[in-house]
C-alpha cells in the first residue's frame, strides 16, 4: 500500500469493488465519465447515467473523495477535475484544469496521461502533485498540436517532450 500507483480504464469495470481503494491511499485514479459511472456503482456510491455524472461532476467527485480519503481522483473531460480529501481533513480539495483541447478526446491520450502520472510518482512526487503536474503538461502539449483531429498518442508524447 505504500507504493504509489495509477489506476486507469479496465480497473473501473471489474465485477467487484476495487480492493485497492480500501488499503491504498497513494493512488491516483484517472477515469473518464463513463468509467467514473462504473466506479461509483462498484463502490456503492450510487448508480448514475453518464449525463448525470457529467452534469453533477463536482458533487460526485466530492462524494467519492469523501468516501475514500487519501485517494486522488482525476476525472477526465473538457475541464479536468482533480479531487482529494486528506485523511485528516474535513473537506475535499478540488483543482480544475481548463487548458486541454478536443485533440485529447482520442483513444490513447488518457494512456499517455496515466503514464506521465506514473513517471512522476516514480520520481517521488506525491500523488496530488503528480496528477496536477501531469494534467497541466498533458493539456498544454495538446495546445501545440497542428490539428486537433489527428493527434496520436505518439505525437502527443513528442509534444510533451518539447514543452
Amino acid at each position: 500500500p505504500e507504493i504509489p500507483c495509477v489506476q486507469d480504464s479496465d480497473a473501473f469495470y471489474s465485477s467487484e469493488p476495487p480492493d485497492f481503494l480500501q488499503v491504498h491511499t497513494n493512488c491516483v485514479l484517472t477515469p473518464h465519465p463513463k468509467e467514473f459511472v462504473s466506479l461509483l456503482d462498484k463502490c456503492g456510491i450510487g448508480s448514475y447515467s453518464v449525463a448525470e455524472a457529467v452534469s453533477n461532476r463536482i458533487d460526485l467527485v466530492k462524494k467519492f473523495c469523501s468516501e475514500f480519503p487519501g485517494v486522488v481522483l482525476l476525472l477526465k473531460g473538457s475541464v479536468v477535475l482533480i479531487g482529494l480529501k486528506g485523511s485528516m481533513e474535513q473537506q475535499v480539495h478540488l483543482y480544475f484544469n481548463p487548458y486541454g483541447t478536443n485533440a485529447l478526446a482520442k483513444g490513447g491520450s488518457g494512456d499517455v496521461l496515466a503514464g506521465m502520472i506514473a513517471s512522476l510518482l516514480a520520481q517521488q512526487y506525491v500523488p496530488l502533485d503528480a496528477a496536477i503536474s501531469a494534467s497541466l503538461a498533458h493539456a498544454l502539449a495538446s495546445t501545440h498540436a497542428p490539428c486537433d483531429f489527428a493527434l496520436t498518442p505518439f505525437s502527443l508524447m513528442k509534444l510533451v517532450a518539447e514543452l
